[in-house]
């Protein structure tokens, strides 16, 4: 009881500590909180109405004729969409469960090792498992305001969709509460182990690349299924679904239990159920009570692997070599001292420098390469198609862009932030905010020059583009990317953070709320003038004049032309605006 008493005050003081940071703070903080959850609630609109629509699609009576006609090229496709849609839920919830493992790895670390309040909390008396209790649910914060968020209005919106009553609704409360503590609790013992062997100040890189190879690793295993099946996408798609739905494992358990809450089932409902509640929590009892006994030995063997010359190494951890990589990096000086200016250029140098050091960067080049294979091979088996040309082109662009845009994001935003409390040096020093910023920028702009040069000539050659086409492939991705990439550092210089401690919090909410609206704003203009514009205009012109088609396609290329135009003079507004920005909000920031 004593414990539990410890850990209610422990939870009120955090509310009260997260309430008076939030009224305490300035009006920029309060914004970013403020935007930070009006895009949370219209993430949780569109997830519902999204699949409330697609739900009641498939119960159309058109949906069943599509059905009918792809049943006659692959016989295994059932014709009746229902038992399909009773196998989403299971679906959904492997799902779930598989992201929540991955994200909650670097969470439930952050919490039990690297928390800016575990040296107050260590000297406070009481145990260490109670220690452990208190930081594995204060984890557990962002996890559940996601899955409420998010995955309930998924699960909300089908069961609307499925004309679902009361019942459906509160199964799905009592499961959104229950689906997060197991795979935390999994998560904690798989970071006990990472201690055991890695330093706690490695162990949050190596869990954030350990995350995103379970990702990578399960798409892989789902494609070289179908490969090796020798189905049909469609057909390996309805397939994996009713596998997901098969009662051996608890997602489909609680799957079943939410059909069969929709259907009225009562016993279905206390059967399926009773089974994963009853399973679920004693699994989570068992990891919890093994995750805390490990703790208190896993903070002991930081003391002791601290230590430089200790008497005893214990014989079951292995000694790991001490790499340090060296990269040659004196070649680029000479060739940057051509088109950088030497003050940048020592900044982007030393950044390179550090660069290699950060798992993070290895983490989101596994993801965005995950992204170009899964790209590269859906294009290798889409047949190309004359009359969508045009639109297979932008699409490949736009993928490009993703990709590249997935890691410069990283670099951008955190920007000048990245610095540190060594901002101070720089400060002092005489160093032009402007020449920091386009440091900065170089160093975030280089997956566009890049990674996007070359994606663009491997998917060019896949997708047999003229060398035309590249061109304007390769100048969407790089004028596109130069304006997000300014719009992200801009922002990222007008309202910095240098307090960090942890990594994943150099980015302040401010100036990731108005960098992403004003990239997408930016993004809508480039969309418009670029395809949107010269496509209704061709279209237009084939109206108007239908025995002409040189007159169509002449008007299409000035369209293109004044496109390209616009294209650039926003992109140029947009380079000179965050860069003054950038600077006046570096310039404000005191000593």
């Amino acid at each position: 009881m004593h414990m539990w008493h410890t850990c209610r005050v422990l939870f009120w003081g955090q509310l009260r500590k997260s309430r008076n940071t939030f009224w305490h703070k300035d009006i920029w903080y309060k914004l970013g909180t403020i935007l930070w959850a009006l895009m949370l609630l219209m993430g949780a609109v569109m997830f519902y109405s999204s699949s409330y629509d697609l739900v009641s699609h498939v119960n159309d009576l058109s949906f069943r004729e599509l059905l009918e006609e792809l049943a006659q090229e692959a016989p295994n496709i059932p014709t009746d969409p229902q038992p399909l849609l009773q196998a989403v839920p299971s679906g959904l919830l492997f799902v779930a469960l598989l992201f929540l493992t991955a994200f909650s790895l670097e969470r439930v670390l952050s919490g039990l090792y690297l928390a800016h309040d575990l040296e107050m909390l260590l000297t406070m008396p009481m145990s260490f498992r109670t220690l452990f209790v208190f930081k594995f649910f204060d984890s557990l914060t962002v996890p559940y305001m996601l899955l409420l968020a998010l995955g309930s209005s998924v699960l909300v919106g089908y069961g609307q969709g499925m004309g679902y009553g009361w019942l459906y609704l509160a199964t799905v409360a009592v499961l959104v509460l229950l689906l997060p503590i197991l795979p935390a609790a999994l998560a904690a013992l798989l970071v006990m182990l990472v201690i055991s062997i890695i330093p706690a100040r490695w162990a949050r890189d190596i869990v954030s690349v350990m995350a995103g190879f379970l990702l990578f690793g399960c798409y892989l295993l789902r494609v070289l299924s179908v490969a090796l099946s020798g189905e049909q996408e469609q057909e390996a798609m309805f397939n994996t679904l009713a596998m997901l739905d098969l009662p051996l494992m608890p997602w489909a358990w609680a799957g079943r239990a939410l059909t069969a809450a929709g259907h009225n089932d009562y016993a279905q409902l206390l059967g399926y159920g009773g089974l994963f509640v009853l399973v679920w929590g004693t699994a989570f009892l068992i990891c919890l009570w093994l995750a805390g006994t490990f703790y208190y030995d896993s903070w002991n063997r930081m003391v002791v692997q601290e230590r430089r010359h200790s008497d005893r190494w214990p014989w079951w951890r292995p000694r790991l070599p001490r790499l340090r990589i060296r990269l040659p990096l004196a070649w680029l000086d000479p060739i940057m001292a051509h088109f950088i200016n030497g003050q940048s250029r020592a900044i982007l140098l030393k950044d390179f420098r550090t660069l290699w050091r950060d798992f993070s960067m290895l983490q989101r080049m596994i993801v965005a390469c995950a992204f170009a294979i899964i790209w590269i091979g859906s294009s290798v088996s889409l047949q190309q198609n004359d009359s969508h040309i045009t639109i297979n082109r932008f699409a490949t662009a736009w993928m490009i862009f993703f990709i590249c845009s997935f890691m410069t994001v990283f670099f951008a935003r955190s920007g000048v932030s990245s610095e540190g409390r060594t901002f101070w040096l720089l400060k002092l020093a005489p160093i032009n905010p402007r020449r920091l910023l386009f440091s900065k920028l170089v160093l975030a702009y280089t997956p566009f020059l890049l990674i996007g040069t070359l994606l663009s000539l491997v998917l060019t050659w896949l997708h047999g583009h003229s060398l035309y086409e590249f061109f304007l492939i390769w100048m969407l991705i790089l004028v596109t990317g130069l304006g997000t990439t300014c719009i992200e550092i801009g922002f990222s210089a007008m309202f910095p953070r240098f307090d960090w401690e942890n990594p994943m919090q150099q980015h302040s909410r401010i100036a990731g709320c108005l960098s992403t609206t004003v990239s997408f704003l930016y993004i809508g203009i480039m969309v418009m003038s670029l395809m949107i514009v010269p496509s209704l205009g061709y279209v237009l012109a084939l109206v108007l004049t239908p025995a002409s088609p040189a007159t169509a396609s002449w008007l299409y290329e000035a369209l293109v032309t004044i496109g390209w135009v616009v294209a650039f003079v926003v992109t140029a507004l947009v380079v000179w605006s965050t860069f003054y920005l950038g600077s006046r909000g570096i310039e404000r920031v005191e000593l």
